[in-house]
């Protein structure tokens, strides 16, 4: 199955989503801010990135940045316009 990178601040959330990929075979690693997530984007290759918009350190879009060609699934809370296009 895939190598998931789960970079989501809230840790109920972040193991909810872990926890769920896992019981379908996945492999998933927890990541809670956006410095850590980059550096681990960097060392380990993974099939997707579930990540989180606001982050503390990085924001989301600062961490795709440096992981462009990894496939990617955004989480926010936030409902702007201006959020979603981005």
């Amino acid at each position: 199955m895939a190598s998931i990178l789960i970079v989501e601040d809230e840790t109920v959330i972040n193991e909810l989503v872990k926890r769920n990929l896992q019981l379908v075979g996945h492999q998933c690693t927890s990541i809670f801010d956006g410095k850590t997530a980059v550096f681990e984007i960097q060392r380990q290759c993974y099939d997707l990135i579930i990540l989180d918009i606001m982050l503390p350190g990085l924001d989301g879009f600062e961490v795709i940045k440096q992981s462009s060609e990894t496939p990617t699934i955004f989480l926010t809370a936030k409902s702007s316009l201006a959020y979603r296009i981005d």
